[in-house]
């Protein structure tokens, strides 16, 4: 039962974050990783202001990117912004 709640929930996040003009396709698939947390899908369904809520996620995106890149080093093509 727990295990159709969490996806119910990371359903709703996703197609909450397709909604967002503002974010990149790419910005969208690292928002996904993001959701494996309960505390983030939580935090980012109950933030009511949109634009609160952009840039936590953006923050959250960047902090994301930052890891792959110490992780993967030169041989990442990612981007910060």
């Amino acid at each position: 039962m727990k295990r159709k709640s969490v996806l119910r929930c990371f359903e709703k996040c996703a197609d909450q974050v397709d909604s967002i003009n503002e974010l990149t396709n790419d910005e969208k698939s690292y928002a996904m990783e993001l959701f494996e947390s309960d505390t983030n899908r939580e935090v980012f369904m109950k933030t009511k202001n949109p634009e609160v809520r952009l840039i936590w996620l953006k923050r959250k995106i960047r902090y994301v990117l930052y890891t792959v890149q110490l992780y993967f080093g030169a041989a990442c093509n990612c981007s910060l912004y």
